[in-house]
């Protein structure tokens, strides 16, 4: 059985939130070394990254986002993953950084986009 990774909240047949998550390869890349053998490891791999999420704006703060969490993990759950990284949250997005903890998750890394006129 293959988990459900990917998942899109529908409203009379509108999408209005997705989620998206896919395996992380890195580990394969790192063991790989030029090789062919780093297609074993790829089935050793057991954290996820989360790569895709988005909410339109008039379905935030309904608890959409909670119902698609919950459903994301359950295939997180049967896939046998051990842990999923929230990939690339900017420092000033504050809402995805209450549904991180809200799932538990921990901050560990801050992304900043600066800009300057040249």
């Amino acid at each position: 059985m293959v988990p459900e990774l990917t998942l899109i909240a529908e409203d009379n047949a509108h999408p209005v939130e997705f989620l998206g998550m896919v395996p992380d390869f890195n580990i394969v890349l790192a063991k790989m070394n030029g090789s062919m053998k780093g297609l074993y490891f790829s089935r050793k791999i057991r954290d996820l990254r989360l790569l895709l999420l988005g909410i339109k704006k008039d379905y935030r703060n309904q608890g959409v986002d909670a119902l698609l969490f919950r459903e994301g993990f359950k295939g997180v759950r049967n896939g046998g993953y051990k842990r999923v990284e929230f990939f690339w949250i900017l420092d000033d997005n504050i809402p995805v950084q209450r549904i991180v903890e809200m799932v538990g998750g921990r901050l560990y890394k801050k992304y900043r986009i600066y800009e300057k006129t040249i």
